[in-house]
């Protein structure tokens, strides 16, 4: 009887050259050939703050893009983290303002936010500590009554309070700062014309 199957041909063996020009791995021993070593092309790309070949100047002005050596430093130049304290622009000053050009909104909300949390605190563990001793007095089913009401509703409550109160502060200062935004930008387009 015959083989159905074809012979095939003899496998090339480990670390011997494989069929159709292929390259195999070295035998145990061998050293390893070197590779071709292929180099990226380099793609000259403009820094921040060099010029975009071919646009002058002002257009790149104009575009909102630096210009070589006057790009900002992020924490020192940029304006939305400069500092300016000028004379007479301290809260009290800002109180005696009649023509109300110096807002003191920015100055006083945080104090005032913390004010509310620490009453809102305290009302709550006030609220609790009552609740939890007008239970005992009670006796019977208003001792637990008034243990998850002061362990478990006070501490929801405080923590709504503080995120409603969280909020409206967020809002207060956001107004505060779009008046101010307002003015500068009415200051310096008035500057520009």
């Amino acid at each position: 009887m015959t083989d159905p199957t074809p012979p095939q041909p003899e496998q090339p063996q480990y670390g011997q050259p494989g069929q159709y020009g292929q390259p195999q791995y070295p035998a145990a021993g061998q050293p390893i050939p070197e590779q071709p070593q292929y180099e990226q092309p380099q793609y000259a790309q403009p820094q921040y703050g060099q010029p975009v070949a071919g646009a002058p100047i002002d257009a790149q002005q104009a575009a909102g893009q630096p210009v070589a050596g006057q790009h900002p430093g992020f924490f020192t130049e940029h304006p939305q983290f400069q500092q300016v304290e000028q004379k007479g622009e301290g809260l009290l000053a800002g109180l005696f303002d009649l023509k109300f050009v110096k807002l003191i909104g920015l100055k006083v909300l945080p104090l005032l936010y913390a004010l509310s949390l620490i009453l809102i605190t305290v009302g709550a563990v006030l609220a609790a500590i009552g609740l939890i001793i007008n239970g005992f007095y009670g006796g019977g089913i208003d001792i637990l009554i008034g243990l998850v009401l002061g362990l478990v509703v006070v501490p929801f409550l405080w923590l709504l309070h503080v995120v409603f109160v969280r909020i409206l502060y967020e809002l207060f200062i956001s107004i505060f700062k779009i008046a101010d935004n307002s003015r500068q930008i009415a200051e310096n387009t008035a500057k520009a014309e």
